[in-house]
């Protein structure tokens, strides 16, 4: 077992006290968590139940994505101009475009 003490809370896990406490903190812990999963699933149930969306809402593209995508691809702009130029972070920026690269890829192969 891992030992700790504390100079400043006086807490040491090498006595009894010490590991009660460690054990009631951990409890608390765990209670918390369960509490906290137990209320999200109760709101995503209502959700469905009332057949409403639940989560992040989806990032749509704007009408100007296409026009800056083919001037990013072409080298015209940077990668973090674009970003700039539609407001997305780093990792939502390059999600769209997977996104995007993909749906024109299955209307080519569609059309």
């Amino acid at each position: 077992m891992l030992k700790k003490f504390s100079i400043k809370e006086n807490f040491n896990t090498s006595t009894p006290q010490g590991k009660f406490a460690l054990t009631m903190f951990a409890a608390l812990y765990e209670l918390e968590r369960d509490s906290i999963k137990e209320r999200q699933r109760e709101g995503i149930n209502l959700c469905l139940a009332e057949n409403r969306p639940y989560g992040r809402p989806r990032t749509k593209f704007s009408n100007t994505f296409p026009t800056n995508y083919k001037r990013w691809k072409s080298g015209k702009i940077t990668a973090v101009e674009f970003m700039k130029l539609e407001g997305l972070a780093k990792t939502t920026f390059y999600k769209m475009v997977k996104n995007f690269e993909k749906a024109n890829l299955d209307r080519q192969i569609l059309a």
